[in-house]
């Protein structure tokens, strides 16, 4: 598979833009960046805006390189109307879920749906205690659904997926059912308080984690 195909770019008048669609080869899958464009280009703060798009992207490679944890499976999404300004996010719409695939597990490990917990409310560990890890730190799950959103320092998460009258992030399989609910639908925190929560997750790495299964 090609690495990618860049887009031409035009410069003129301090500012930047591409004509057409540029394409990576990202996580066994593709990205495609449409309208990116760069003004005040020489200015302490540059502003950056761009549209990208996700398709079939390797969800375990991404959660192991990351060290979150493991979620297996492919899934798909989009950026819309991201602006970044002097290196800092600003606005962006944007929605990913998971695709059901032939041939591919779909399973999240304990310490990547704590992570996700954390995302999501902001509360540590949520599913750490009790007797649920000592037996089982591994579970399949029937979708992953999250959709996001930042606008004037306001930062917004939503599930996707439901359950009766509950939201969910990630919506478990039986036997042994994981659910992770949204307890605050709508609800709206700071983008600091944002960058705190992804400053608290679990990271480690792949080995780390190992360990602790055995």
């Amino acid at each position: 598979r090609s690495p990618g195909q860049l887009p031409d770019v035009v410069v003129a008048r301090g500012e930047m833009q591409t004509l057409g669609a540029g394409r990576l080869a990202f996580f066994d899958g593709q990205a495609i960046l449409e309208q990116v464009a760069v003004t005040e280009l020489f200015s302490r703060f540059p502003r950056v805006t761009f549209d990208a798009r996700f398709e079939n992207l390797d969800l375990g490679q991404i959660t192991r390189t990351l060290e979150f944890g493991e979620i297996t499976g492919r899934v798909r999404g989009e950026l819309r109307a991201v602006e970044v300004v002097g290196g800092t996010p600003v606005r962006f719409l944007g929605r990913f879920e998971s695709v059901a695939t032939p041939g591919v597990s779909q399973v999240v490990s304990l310490k990547a749906a704590n992570n996700l917990v954390l995302l999501g409310t902001g509360t540590s560990r949520a599913l750490g205690g009790g007797l649920l890890p000592r037996l089982f730190d591994r579970f399949h799950y029937v979708g992953l659904g999250i959709e996001l959103a930042l606008s004037r320092d306001r930062f917004q998460l939503r599930g996707l997926l439901e359950r009766g009258d509950k939201e969910l992030f990630l919506k478990g399989r039986w036997p042994i059912r994981l659910d992770v609910v949204n307890v605050r639908p709508g609800a709206t925190v700071s983008f600091e308080t944002m960058m705190s929560r992804l400053d608290n997750l679990e990271i480690g790495s792949p080995q780390a984690e190992e360990g602790e299964r055995r």
